[in-house]
């Protein structure tokens, strides 16, 4: 079970969590098997392209969420978690809430 297993189990879960899914839901929207679904978001099953082209589009997310990861290795899983939801919220907000949003993070960023 690798580092990439692990990310992209994590993301899946978060996301299906998200999209207020269970794991039978998903498992139905891609004609997989509950035990996939489960293995993937455990990091012991290594989903292939077609999967994860299929669970981005049950999970309303890009593929390449699956794939965007911190540039510090040293990351723990809880800020990998965090990232995951910033960018995920990021995506559903307006242009002009976005705007605002990344306004107040950088106010916040110079009151530190």
């Amino acid at each position: 079970m690798g580092n990439l297993e692990i990310s992209i189990g994590q993301r899946v879960r978060l996301a299906r969590q998200r999209a207020g899914l269970t794991q039978e839901d998903l498992a139905a929207r891609i004609s997989r098997t509950v035990e996939s679904i489960s293995n993937i978001e455990r990091g012991l099953q290594e989903p292939n392209f077609r999967t994860m082209q299929n669970l981005a589009m049950a999970l309303d997310i890009p593929v390449i969420e699956f794939f965007e990861f911190s540039e510090d290795s040293s990351s723990s899983d809880e800020r990998r978690q965090l990232e995951f939801q910033l960018r995920d919220i990021g995506r559903r907000l307006s242009d002009r809430d976005l705007a605002i949003a990344v306004t107040q993070l950088q106010a916040f960023l110079l009151d530190k």
